[in-house]
């Protein structure tokens, strides 16, 4: 029997035959639809797979696909997202001031070369920026479930999505030192608005790799130094292997501070860090310059306690800064050593940790702080005044002036800590200061009168991380206060530093947001009750390391949601229980 493909040779015409008769040799045409067919579906697949290879590797460009997990759900294509940005979110959130420049900027990521790479880079911070001040205008809702709804959620993802596209590919054209640092700052704080599975990949895997495009960054910006000699710091440095050396681990020298408390049994534990080894070191023929104060000398980038946290981009300017010498010298400056807690927890534990280690050396050392908020000063002159008015072994004070001065030393001495092999890979590890150092702070500035805690003190913030619901909080915490037996009190931050530590020395209970103003936690008496509002970020683990080296009993109620830090939050004061 004929095939039924061969029954009509034509439209409309029938093919009637003998049982006997031979077929009709079949057209060459006749199998070309079937052929044709084959082909097609086969060249679509090839398509299919090449495109959604490319738009996969587009996204992760110059990131070395270190922190995507391979399980993570498949993502809309970066350049639809970025289109959906760009023609609708971006026009609601950019001010009308800055639409100049976002215009400028989309102009510039067309090109190629070191010029679209820093403009990716701005572009990408532009938009991060925007999108946290929008957040921070427009906070997230509390639901019924407890958890923070966004109504823009899909938008501010689109956003987020676009600026680390920016990154990677400004990354990928130049290795960019700024968009380097600037993914680790997408990566920390706003991890739960990129796509990730964070069921599967773990939380903790963002902070980490976060840390390690801020050592990218340091990397980047040292060979750029060393290619465009942008500093003396080069000058005979040569490139390569024998060009500028970033060094890790302190100076010569080291004195450490042991009371034999510093065992560390090796397993990680990122929940409670271990604690930090303080000691001092020497260095020698050193200068002092920047933001942060970065140490180099020698061809040698020296780094403290805060490792890759330090922006090496922001510290050496291109202009002629007033170079003033010392002899002897003691510093205490740091990576965003004016910031409140970096200053109460980090720059005073190297002040008494300075104290500690040369309290034996008849020498009288030049002790140099940063410029800043009167907290500083205040503090110097309470530890001042707690040694009986003068502040040994410091025979003077020279306030570094980070924007116009360069120093230089003869000869350094600088209080740092090392972080144990068991907490070096948690998140914010490089952010924690000594035991022994915050102790001695409470020692120190708390001084010897006996004060019994009956303060309940609520600490209230007025801009990022306030409380929306204020009243509702505060009316909540007055009668927790009252079944107490405590006496609410309403801490706002602008008390001064003295009264700051009467109120947080006479405190039963602390409850307050993560914010520097719990930095004050150090100045409580043991056992104090510290109850900390925290957002889900793993690297936001400092007053629950605080309050296990300091002996508090800690409390952590934490947020349901997405990128909070810039927002106000309305609470359920129902879960405010402890």
């Amino acid at each position: 029997m004929a095939k039924k493909h061969n029954q009509r040779s034509s439209r409309g015409q029938n093919m009637s035959r003998s049982p006997k008769a031979k077929p009709p040799p079949s057209p060459r045409r006749s199998k070309a639809p079937s052929g044709v067919k084959l082909t097609v579906i086969i060249i679509s697949a090839i398509v299919l797979v090449l495109s959604r290879t490319f738009w996969t590797r587009l996204e992760r460009k110059g990131s070395g696909d270190s922190y995507y997990s391979p399980e993570r759900p498949p993502a809309v294509p970066v350049a639809l997202r970025i289109d959906r940005v760009r023609n609708n979110f971006l026009d609601r959130i950019v001010p009308r001031e800055a639409e100049g420049v976002r215009r400028a900027l989309e102009e510039r990521v067309k090109g190629r070369g070191k010029a679209a790479a820093s403009a990716m880079a701005n572009f990408g911070n532009l938009i991060m920026r925007f999108v946290e001040g929008f957040i921070s205008q427009h906070p997230p809702k509390l639901g019924d479930d407890g958890k923070y709804v966004h109504q823009y959620e899909s938008e501010l993802r689109d956003a987020m999505s676009a600026s680390k596209y920016y990154f990677e590919q400004a990354i990928h054209l130049d290795d960019h030192f700024g968009a380097h640092y600037s993914l680790a700052l997408l990566l920390k704080s706003h991890q739960n608005l990129l796509d990730y599975d964070y069921e599967r990949g773990g939380e903790e895997e963002f902070g980490r790799y976060a840390y390690e495009e801020m050592c990218k960054s340091q990397a980047s910006y040292v060979k750029q130094m060393q290619e465009e000699a942008k500093h003396f710091i080069v000058d005979g440095c040569g490139n390569g292997e024998g060009g500028v050396v970033i060094r890790r681990g302190g100076g010569e020298d080291k004195i450490y501070w042991e009371d034999g408390i510093h065992s560390d049994n090796g397993e990680e534990d990122c929940a409670v860090p271990s604690p930090r080894i303080p000691f001092v070191s020497k260095f020698s023929d050193v200068y002092v310059e920047g933001r942060d104060a970065a140490m180099f000398g020698d061809c040698q980038i020296f780094l403290g306690s805060h490792e890759c946290y330090l922006p090496l981009f922001r510290q050496f300017g291109d202009d002629e800064r007033q170079t003033k010498v010392i002899k002897l010298g003691a510093s205490v400056l740091q990576f965003s050593g004016k910031e409140y807690y970096h200053w109460i927890t980090e720059g005073l534990s190297r002040i008494v940790t300075l104290q500690e280690l040369l309290k034996g050396d008849p020498r009288r050392f030049t002790l140099v702080v940063p410029k800043g908020e009167p907290f500083i000063e205040e503090s110097l002159a309470l530890l001042g005044k707690s040694y009986g008015g003068a502040l040994p072994p410091f025979s003077s004070i020279v306030v570094f002036d980070e924007e116009k001065d360069r120093l230089k030393f003869d000869e350094l001495y600088y209080a740092d800590w090392e972080v144990p092999p068991s907490s070096r890979n948690c998140a914010g590890a490089q952010l924690l200061p000594p035991r022994l150092g915050v102790r001695k702070i409470r020692e120190v500035l708390g001084g010897d009168e006996v004060i019994e805690p009956r303060n309940l003190v609520l600490v209230l913030r007025s801009g990022s991380r306030r409380f929306i619901n204020e009243d509702a909080v505060v009316s909540r915490m007055e009668l927790d206060a009252k079944k107490r037996g405590l006496k609410l009190v309403k801490f706002r931050g602008d008390e001064g530093l003295e009264l700051s530590i009467e109120i947080f020395k006479g405190a039963s209970v602390v409850v307050g947001v993560h914010g520097g103003a719990l930095a004050n936690i150090v100045f409580c008496k043991e056992r104090t009750t510290v109850v900390e509002i925290s957002m889900a970020e793993k690297e936001l683990r400092e007053y629950a390391y605080l309050s296990d080296v300091l002996g508090h009993n800690y409390v952590k109620i934490e947020l349901d949601g997405f990128s909070l830090f810039e927002a106000g939050l309305e609470i359920d004061v129902d879960k405010l229980s402890f």
